[in-house]
C-alpha cells in the first residue's frame, strides 16, 4: 500500500518540511536520510489501533515541490496498515477454524457428534468467518483512511506553526 499527495503551504516549504519531521521523530519515527528539499523518516509500524494512526506508515518521505512553489510533497509506505490488514482479516477465521477443530477432535474422541451436528457447527463457523472477514476488510479502509488523515493534519500543523513563527 502507498500514499501520495502534494499538499498546499503557505510558508517556507524547507521549513515545513523541517517542522513536520520534527512532529513525526516526536510520534516515534526515526530520521533515515535527509538532504536540502527531502526528508526521510522510518518506524516499525502500526501494531494495533490503539497507537497513534500516523504509525499506519512505516516510510514517510516529505520533500518540497520541485514545479511549484507553496507546495510538499507527501509519500508514504503504509506498511503498518497492510500489517493490520492482515491481522484483522485472517485472525479471526483462523481463530474460528481452530476452535471448530478442537470441537470436533473432542466430539469425535468421546464419539458423542449427535446426528447432522457437524454440518450445523460447519455452516456457523463458517458464516462468522465470513462476517469478521467482512468486519475486518471495513476496519481496514477506516484505518486507511485515518492514515491518510493523520498524515495531511501533520504537514498542515507543521505548516500553521511556521506561519506563527514567522508572524512573531
Amino acid at each position: 500500500m502507498h500514499y501520495e499527495a502534494i499538499l498546499p503551504v503557505h510558508s517556507n516549504e524547507n521549513a515545513v518540511v523541517n517542522e513536520a519531521a520534527r512532529q513525526l521523530i516526536s510520534c516515534g519515527f526515526r530520521l533515515a536520510s535527509q538532504t536540502e528539499n527531502e526528508v526521510t523518516l522510518t518506524h516499525k509500524g502500526m501494531r494495533s489501533t490503539k497507537q497513534n494512526p500516523i504509525l499506519g506508515a512505516t516510510t514517510i518521505t516529505l520533500r518540497q515541490s520541485h514545479l511549484t512553489r507553496g507546495k510538499v510533497s507527501v509519500s508514504a509506505d503504509l506498511g503498518g496498515v497492510r500489517w493490520m490488514r492482515r491481522f484483522v482479516t485472517l485472525f479471526p477465521p483462523l481463530l474460528m477454524a481452530g476452535i471448530l477443530t478442537i470441537n470436533l477432535t473432542l466430539a469425535a474422541i468421546f464419539q458423542n457428534i449427535p446426528q447432522g451436528l457437524f454440518f450445523k457447527l460447519i455452516a456457523g463457523v463458517a458464516f462468522v468467518a465470513f462476517l469478521s472477514f467482512g468486519a475486518g476488510v471495513i476496519l481496514v479502509k477506516r484505518i486507511r483512511e485515518q492514515t491518510e488523515q493523520s498524515l495531511e493534519a501533520c504537514v498542515t500543523n507543521a505548516d500553521g506553526l511556521v506561519q506563527r513563527e514567522q508572524q512573531e
